[in-house]
């Protein structure tokens, strides 16, 4: 597999000089083709408006894209460095740092694939997950066959291949058929861009009464907050997605 050759790639949803032969290509399908151009982060644009803030994340959760925005919103500076302040989704991420971190994603997830090492397990939540709110959730995983897999088996390699929420069935099966040492990288960005995506959308979304973000946990208990209370910046700082804060 060749290197990445971008580091984040944006998407427009109508690609309508792309049609051709009576099929209409958009950017959601062209982002799940991206995945093979090793590029570290796909953004799908307007496919849910010019300027969408979708509080469910249900509408993102099914998009190929790692994320989706409306094109209005790439200048906006708080998509891009902290500290930011005014309009901004909280399930935004500040870009190039995500970036770094898929890679770092890819990296953990490409060391595993072929250990005998659960999804789950690898995550450190699988008896948590047997306290999932909604156990609907757990078949992202085991796709297909929900029935019959036990999600505490399923791997990473196990997701891409056979969940039908990795590769779709008819790559799936051409992808098998290659030689593996030059398929590994592609695995594993497809493995940790979609589970990624499953946990920050669906899984922490749904947890609504037993997690709570920091802001809302201050507002409840302030007595959390460390430093002066009187001062606005001390409260920004439980907004912030910078370490220090």
């Amino acid at each position: 597999m060749r290197s990445t050759l971008y580091d984040v790639l944006f998407l427009d949803y109508g690609l309508f000089d792309l049609s051709g032969d009576g099929h209409f290509l958009t950017g959601n399908q062209a982002a799940y083709s991206g995945a093979y151009l090793r590029v570290g982060y796909i953004v799908v644009l307007n496919q849910f408006g010019t300027h969408q803030f979708d509080l469910s994340m249900v509408q993102d959760f099914e998009s190929k894209g790692d994320l989706d925005i409306g094109d209005s919103q790439i200048a906006n500076p708080r998509l891009w460095r902290e500290p930011f302040s005014g309009f901004r989704p909280w399930h935004w991420p500040v870009l190039p740092r995500q970036v770094e971190a898929q890679r770092r994603r890819e990296a953990e997830v490409e060391e595993t694939l072929d250990d005998e090492v659960s999804t789950l397990e690898f995550l450190g939540f699988n008896e948590a997950a047997t306290r999932l709110p909604d156990p609907a959730l757990l078949s992202y995983l085991t796709g297909r066959n929900a029935k019959e897999r036990n999600p505490e088996k399923i791997g990473f390699r196990d997701f891409v291949f056979e969940s039908g929420s990795g590769l779709e069935r008819r790559d799936a099966e051409a992808l098998a058929r290659t030689d593996r040492a030059d398929t590994e990288k592609l695995v594993a960005r497809i493995a940790a861009a979609r589970i990624h995506k499953w946990l920050d959308r669906m899984v922490l979304g749904s947890q609504g009464d037993p997690l709570v973000d920091a802001p809302h946990l201050t507002e409840r208990l302030p007595s959390v907050l460390q430093g002066n209370l009187k001062k606005i910046d001390n409260w920004s700082k439980t907004a912030s997605l910078d370490k220090e804060a």
